[in-house]
């Protein structure tokens, strides 16, 4: 019944209800399709893909989720869930009910957010625990995809 229900989800617009019911939250990721999935009781949040990158990188949240929780206030990882009958995968976490938040009235909370963001994007122990597959690129890198540059983009990197 639930790879049903998310088959049909993923390809309508509409909420389904049936049981449990997943709701289509796209806004949330880009190539990631995220769902609020409730049994009428408890509330969950479903993040899959059928994109083996993402799948790659969701594996990755999966290895790091206890410090993403503990430092970062990441949301728990209840479980990794494969539906290998429509090609999907990701994580059921749980659901963090929240509100937008308005920096106009509330300033001091773009600083905080700022310095979360520091420090989770320098945290050595993430990035140690995150092997990277290959080199990683750098703004040069995207500027000769096909390993040859002309000479005028080779000044304007260099001067970047």
């Amino acid at each position: 019944m639930v790879n049903t229900a998310l088959a049909w989800s993923l390809s309508t617009p509409s909420r389904f209800d049936g049981y449990p019911s997943p709701s289509r939250s796209d806004w949330r990721g880009f190539v990631n399709h995220s769902f609020s999935v409730d049994d009428g009781c408890l509330r969950y949040h479903l993040k899959i893909t059928d994109d083996p990158h993402s799948i790659s990188k969701l594996q990755d949240w999966r290895k790091i989720h206890s410090l993403l929780e503990r430092r970062y206030r990441a949301p728990e990882l209840i479980d990794w869930l494969d539906f290998p009958e429509i090609g999907f995968a990701g994580l059921l976490l749980q659901q963090v009910d929240g509100r937008i938040a308005n920096f106009c009235d509330r300033p001091a909370l773009v600083d905080q957010l700022i310095e979360l963001a520091d420090r989770l994007h320098n945290d050595a122990d993430i990035r140690s625990r995150l092997i990277a597959r290959e080199s990683p690129k750098t703004y040069f890198d995207h500027f000769r995809p096909t390993g040859k540059i002309r000479p005028n983009l080779r000044a304007s990197a260099r001067a970047w």
